[in-house]
C-alpha cells in the first residue's frame, strides 16, 4: 500500500437479499443509522479497554517480579500483586458494562 489506510464496511438495513444480509459487515435491524454510530462507540471504547487490560495484565505482574527478585518485596507479597493485578483487569473490564441493562445467558 503507498501508506494510507483504507477501510472497507458493508452495512445492511433489512431492505435487501438474504445474500446482502450475510455478506455484511454489519446488520442494522432498524433505519436509524444512530444505532450504528452507537455500536462504533461502543467497539471504540472496547478497544480502548483492550489495551489498558493488557498493560495492567504486563506491567503489575511484572513490576511485582522484579521487585521480588531485587529484594525490595517478599515472594507473598509479589504473588498479592499478581492476584492485585488480576483483580484490576477484571474490574477494569467491568466499566464497559457501566450502564448497560444485564442480561442473564
Amino acid at each position: 500500500m503507498d501508506g494510507k489506510s483504507s477501510l472497507l464496511l458493508n452495512i445492511f438495513m433489512l431492505a435487501g437479499s438474504d445474500f446482502t444480509a450475510t455478506a455484511a459487515d454489519a446488520l442494522l435491524t432498524s433505519h436509524d443509522l444512530g444505532s450504528f454510530i452507537d455500536c462504533l462507540a461502543i467497539a471504540h471504547g472496547t478497544c480502548q479497554r483492550f489495551v489498558e487490560n493488557l498493560a495492567l495484565a504486563l506491567i503489575v505482574p511484572v513490576a511485582g517480579m522484579v521487585l521480588a527478585i531485587a529484594g525490595d518485596v517478599t515472594p507473598v507479597v509479589a504473588s498479592g500483586l499478581l492476584i492485585g493485578g488480576t483483580l484490576l483487569v477484571v474490574i477494569n473490564s467491568r466499566r464497559s458494562l457501566a450502564g448497560m441493562p444485564f442480561r442473564a445467558p
